[in-house]
């Protein structure tokens, strides 16, 4: 029974997309800088005006380079694609449906939770400001965070494939009375030469999985890298407005502002914490990978020869060492997170200090 096959495709339509896209983006930013810069200098929080004036260019800046990146990637992007579709398409039958819906089912969640929480968010921003404002800085903060979510949906799907590549293993460490085969079937199950097999096997799709996990990686690494810069000044600078209400008493639109700061807190917390949970996910998968490998060593009953190539197997997973560096500026793993969380507080304090100074003097 021939399997049908699924192939992407380049688009010149796609790639042209991307370029107009980003030099709109880019006309749109300078073309409402002078219309923003003026409603900014009426304000009379100081930090607000240098902040926004940075989400101004910066966020349509990093859209623009980030849609210049995809068109001009966008033919390796197809081939990774493609590469990855015949993996799951030739290991479709070992996978079950169960999996399968829970990974479409997680991917879905996540994305309709981003959308979401943009809407409730674009819902706040119109009470507090203006189109204007809204159009400038709530599109791309959107388009980053898309992204982000977009990566993501990808690690997760490629988790699940190191997940039933791991079970595949596991069923090695099972004692023969766990099969329900008769006695014949399960010596030949058990035997050096059938698991020897198995093993090449998995190996093989291991290393086709792993080559198609860092095409990925060196796809999204620049995207990300802007996106998370950009993610990380904007959340300092909404946690900072989160808490100027309490400082700035004041303000007529305190409970407006404190709404409206959280979901832009929310949106940016959602995605940062949904990329390094599926980063970090391959590789607790990965290091179980070799856990497995170690547990079918342990057994006694098998011959050097598949001892030998376990050996081998558990090497190659210590030399590849499944970790997400972006440029070796940004790891996405528990460090991640902490260093951040500790960077902004200090950040916010400063931010808190010198506005207050700035209203004394």
């Amino acid at each position: 029974m021939t399997q049908k096959t699924i192939n992407c495709s380049y688009s010149v339509i796609g790639s042209s997309y991307n370029i107009i896209a980003s030099i709109g983006l880019l006309l749109m930013a300078f073309l409402l800088a002078n219309k923003l810069t003026s409603k900014i200098d009426l304000d009379a929080i100081t930090v607000r005006n240098e902040f926004e004036l940075i989400f101004l260019y910066g966020g349509n800046i990093s859209c623009a380079v980030i849609l210049l990146i995809n068109s001009f990637n966008q033919r390796t992007s197809v081939m990774i694609i493609n590469e990855y579709l015949h993996w799951k398409i030739g290991s479709i039958e070992k996978r079950h449906n169960k999996s399968l819906q829970k990974e479409q089912y997680f991917q879905i969640i996540i994305f309709t939770m981003h959308i979401v929480i943009n809407i409730m968010l674009i819902i706040s921003e119109v009470t507090v400001e203006n189109n204007l404002y809204l159009i400038v800085n709530v599109l791309p903060g959107f388009i980053l965070g898309f992204i982000i979510v977009q990566y993501a949906i990808v690690l997760t799907s490629i988790k699940n494939s190191f997940y039933k590549l791991n079970d595949l293993l596991e069923l090695m460490t099972k004692p023969v009375t766990a099969f329900p085969y008769d006695e014949v079937a399960i010596r030949h199950i058990m035997s050096n030469n059938f698991i020897t097999e198995n093993i090449n096997t998995i190996k093989q799709s291991y290393r086709a999985l792993h080559n198609i996990l860092n095409g990925f990686s060196n796809i999204y690494t620049c995207p990300i890298i802007f996106a998370l810069i950009y993610i990380y000044i904007e959340l300092t600078y909404c946690i900072y407005y989160f808490i100027t209400p309490f400082i700035h008493s004041t303000n007529n639109l305190r409970t407006l502002m404190t709404i409206n700061s959280f979901f832009w807190i929310s949106k940016n917390v959602f995605v940062v914490i949904v990329l390094t949970g599926c980063a970090m996910k391959i590789v607790v998968e990965v290091k179980r990978t070799r856990g497995i490998l170690y547990k079918i060593m342990d057994n006694n009953t098998i011959c050097s020869g598949l001892k030998y190539e376990l050996e081998i197997f558990a090497s190659e997973l210590l030399e590849k060492h499944i970790s997400f560096i972006a440029y070796g500026l940004v790891s996405l793993d528990s460090n991640f997170l902490k260093s951040m969380v500790s960077s902004m507080i200090t950040y916010i304090i400063i931010l808190v200090q010198y506005s207050q100074h700035s209203e004394n003097s």
